[in-house]
């Protein structure tokens, strides 16, 4: 009788051990966006230098940055990025993205990345053609080159008036 509790015990524990090793093994992203005002990253000022377009060094960017926090390594496809609003999604084909070619190809576990966009393309695109005291939610999604879609957890509100991107809790 004891005997064959504890092989019943045993093959549950085994069944446990097997679902929680695949969970710590899957593909996992994390996706955070900030608003940068002024001042850009060094990254970002050697890309806009490069394409000629240095009167535009202190516009507000919106940054994604992504962390592979997963054991596996991700293979991003750099052309679907997309950053989502309330009235239109603002992919790859809208505007320029700065720091694509910068994304490690693979995304080991442990590296990030950032990529940006003006703040100023992203609010046209929603429809705000100057100054403005909305507030617009936004969100952002990737996919990898299998297809499996990541997005970000938090939810994010793009405070128009003062340029800044808050998390909710």
């Amino acid at each position: 009788m004891l005997l064959d509790v504890m092989g019943v015990l045993g093959f549950i524990l085994s069944i446990v051990i097997f679902i929680i090793t695949r969970l710590e093994r899957r593909k996992t992203l994390v996706l955070d966006l900030e608003c940068i005002c002024g001042e850009l990253s060094q990254k970002f000022k050697r890309e806009i230098e490069i394409d000629g377009l240095k009167n535009v060094l202190k516009e507000d960017m919106i940054v994604i940055r992504g962390m592979n926090t997963g054991q596996q390594a991700i293979v991003l496809d750099k052309n679907s990025f997309k950053i989502i609003g309330p009235k239109k999604n603002v992919d790859i084909n809208y505007t320029d993205w700065f720091g694509l070619k910068d994304i490690p190809h693979p995304l080991n576990p442990g590296e990030s990345f950032e990529v940006g966009i003006f703040e100023d393309c992203f609010t046209y695109a929603q429809g705000y053609k100057g100054f403005s005291k909305d507030i617009i939610p936004i969100s952002v999604e990737v996919s990898d080159i299998q297809d499996k879609l990541y997005k970000n957890k938090s939810k994010y509100k793009l405070f128009l008036e003062v340029g800044a991107i808050k998390r909710q809790c």
